[in-house]
């Protein structure tokens, strides 16, 4: 076999291995989507039980139907519904443990043609003069994809860390949004402004220590070639004086319109940031596969 001829055979099973994770990727994915929707499945089936158990207990209102002669028509018809929530569940979870299984098919097969990979590269560079220089050239990528991964990583924990604070800060404004629509329509006084700018401090805090991970984060991406862009504003003190001090139904939507608008804008904050950490950890994922099959 010439130096060629052994390359072509590399190309081959490499192409074989990326086919291969494409498919175990579409497994997944699909496997999630029939997690989700079994879920549904899982609870029609517990209301659809309960609803039967409660026809079959010796209670009042059973005694009452069973007079009245409603009793058995309403049995077989909760009856065949719970048949039915339970078909439907019983083929969910088939279906479920089928694509489990074809997944672990397709890791099975590209664990071995990695090992067939390097089997065959080894046996290149042992064999072929030609193999010292792709040695080199494979050590080289493999320097290059390491720092790549812990720049990557490095990325992931700064964007990791201010989504954590994103999400905190949404949790605070949304209890603020709450007190002060309690404050707007039933007059809650002096208690609900209390607590709802103990709410409003408490994510004014977090978004300054965002505001810092932010920065941190967008340091970090630059390093791994990804721009981010954010823009984080904050009820200002002269509101909270206004609202507190005269506590009239025109200042008290103008702080509940501001905090519906800061829940809208960090949760969108939010959304942007999850789809970052989901882009990141994708290359990641990418980058170890690369190394698995050097």
């Amino acid at each position: 076999m010439t130096y060629q001829e052994a390359c072509h055979e590399v190309m081959q099973i490499e192409q074989e291995i990326q086919v291969l994770q494409q498919r175990k990727y579409r497994e997944e994915q699909g496997l999630e989507l029939k997690k989700k929707e079994l879920t549904k499945y899982t609870d029609d089936l517990y209301r659809e039980h309960y609803d039967v158990k409660q026809l079959e207990k010796n209670s009042i209102g059973t005694l009452i139907k069973k007079i009245s002669g409603n009793y058995q028509k309403e049995y077989e018809k909760e009856t065949k519904e719970y048949l039915a929530a339970k078909a439907k569940y019983d083929e969910f979870t088939i279906i479920i443990e089928d694509q489990k299984a074809q997944v672990n098919r397709y890791k099975n097969e590209i664990f071995h043609k990695e090992q067939e990979l390097k089997v065959k590269k080894q046996e290149i560079r042992n064999n072929y003069p030609e193999g010292i220089e792709l040695a080199q050239k494979e050590d080289e990528v493999r320097k290059k994809l390491y720092a790549q991964k812990k720049e990557l990583s490095e990325a992931i924990t700064a964007t990791h860390r201010v989504f954590e604070l994103a999400k905190n800060a949404l949790d605070e404004y949304k209890s603020a949004k709450s007190w002060a629509t309690y404050d707007t329509f039933f007059k809650g006084g002096l208690i609900s402004d209390l607590v709802k700018y103990d709410k409003i401090d408490n994510a004014s805090a977090i978004i300054s220590q965002l505001q810092s991970a932010t920065y941190r984060m967008k340091k970090e991406l630059k390093d791994v070639k990804i721009a981010f862009d954010s823009n984080i504003n904050q009820i200002d003190g002269s509101t909270r004086f206004f609202d507190i001090a005269f506590d009239n139904i025109f200042t008290d939507w103008n702080v509940r319109d501001k905090l519906a608008s800061n829940v809208d804008e960090i949760s969108r904050y939010c959304s942007k940031i999850e789809s970052l950490l989901v882009s990141l950890r994708n290359e990641e994922r990418s980058i170890e596969q690369r190394l698995a099959a050097l």
